[in-house]
């Protein structure tokens, strides 16, 4: 499963990109820490799963606005929303995310999302 990764921090996008690596079920990882290039990256890269962080601070948009950019390019790639703020989740909801996961998040929850969504991309 081919996986973009759009994370503000850093640190934490690192974190995500050294989990979903060790994962068999990811087979191709792009990241970024710009939403603009995510978007660039969701047309050239053409990812089965696009992972948002919803705040993006200083950008122009938010993730929960490139997911929707996102889905217009493809419908069938699924979005997942991060957050370290539950509050966001309603918001996310209005977006109909395939999934909406809170920061921080532990290995085993990671992977067994990750593996939900493989499973449901192999089966098309």
């Amino acid at each position: 499963m081919r996986i973009l990764l759009l994370e503000d921090e850093e640190i934490i996008k690192t974190y995500f990109e050294t989990l979903l690596k060790s994962f068999e079920e990811v087979t191709e990882i792009t990241a970024t820490t710009s939403g603009e290039q995510a978007l660039a990256l969701a047309a050239a890269f053409q990812p089965d799963l696009a992972m948002l962080d919803f705040e993006l601070r200083g950008q122009k948009r938010n993730g929960l606005q490139i997911g929707a950019e996102i889905k217009k390019l493809d419908k069938n790639i699924f979005c997942i929303l991060i957050s370290g703020y539950p509050g966001e989740y309603f918001a996310a909801q209005a977006a109909q995310p395939d999934a909406f996961i809170l920061k921080p998040v532990g290995r085993k929850e990671l992977k067994n999302l990750v593996a939900g969504f493989a499973a449901r991309v192999n089966a098309v």
